[in-house]
């Protein structure tokens, strides 16, 4: 975590419509009402679902590296590039002087050497005497040649550097601020639903209007934290208006799918999948393709489960 939390102000409650806010000594991401109502002993009225930094924040940016990474790469780019292209000006504008007192003297020179050869017969005392500054006139065109020649040569040194860095697709960013930064200039909204305890979906909403939902899985029998990326053309999450389908009947609640796969999909299935699932059934469909990734895996701590058996004793 930074100063500021990566997400701050991006998540929005689907109960209540409030702000998510990052309590930084548990680093958990949850509703302001809830937190309000802990902090005034009321009970919670706001059941919207909480989530850890640690998980959250990197499926975000992986996300949007994806997405972006052509864009972010292209702008880290231009960043590095900017100071040698400054250096390229102040280059060419040095070699501009160069050349055009090069060209002065050798122009002056030349009419010089015209004289020379018009006194050359009849006044040879003068012939020799200008012949020496005609010669410190062509030492000093030299002298500047040199200059803009090395100046040519850094010039051209910069330009390769500016084309390796052109070159590069993959620019990897690890500073908190400059993700910071693009997360909030990209993402317009974050929502975040519950589909069961260890289950959740995140919805994220760009600027340009593009929608993606993750989904997020704690495999608790591998003993890892899963996650998968689905965009709305595909997968949608049907339970968003959680407020309206927490009124109905049970019964009706039951039957409402959490989502429905859509037709067009053969990008990312084998054949034409529709109909409405479950959030395993989704998960289970996007794992036999390969689509799902693994956040993070621990190992099991049986010590807790030996003092447990021994404490019931």
């Amino acid at each position: 975590m930074v100063n500021k939390p990566l997400l701050r102000a991006l998540i929005f409650c689907t109960d209540c419509g409030r702000r998510y806010i990052c309590n930084s000594g548990r680093s958990i991401y949850a509703c302001q009402t809830r937190f309000d109502n802990i902090r005034a002993n009321y009970v919670a009225d706001c059941h919207s679902a909480g989530i850890s930094a640690t998980n959250i924040e990197p499926i975000i940016w992986n996300l949007v590296e994806r997405l972006f990474k052509s864009t972010i790469a292209s702008s880290k780019a231009q960043e590095r590039i900017e100071p040698y292209q400054e250096q390229l000006s102040k280059l060419s504008e040095s070699k501009n002087n160069f050349e055009m007192q090069r060209d002065k003297i050798n122009k002056d020179a030349a009419k010089l050497f015209d004289t020379l050869l018009l006194i050359r017969d009849t006044n040879p005392t003068v012939f020799t005497s200008k012949m020496e500054d005609f010669n410190k006139m062509s030492t000093e065109a030299n002298d500047y040649q040199k200059e803009i020649d090395i100046i040519e040569s850094k010039k051209q040194a910069i330009q390769r550097r500016i084309k390796a860095i052109e070159e590069i697709k993959d620019i990897d960013i690890t500073d908190e601020s400059e993700k910071y930064d693009i997360l909030h200039k990209v993402i317009e909204a974050i929502k975040i639903y519950s589909v069961k305890t260890n289950q959740k979906v995140f919805t994220v909403l760009f600027a340009s209007g593009l929608e993606y939902n993750v989904l997020y899985n704690v495999n608790k029998p591998k003993f890892r934290i899963e996650y998968a990326f689905a965009s709305d053309e595909t997968i949608t999450f049907n339970k968003k208006d959680k407020l309206l389908i927490n009124k109905l009947y049970s019964s009706v609640r039951d039957i409402l799918p959490d989502f429905s796969i859509t037709a067009g999909n053969n990008d990312m299935f084998d054949n034409d999948v529709c109909g409405d699932y479950s959030f395993q059934e989704v998960w289970d469909l996007l794992e036999k393709y390969n689509k799902t990734e693994v956040l993070r895996e621990w190992k099991p701590d049986y010590t807790k489960r030996t003092i447990n058996r021994r404490s019931k004793k």
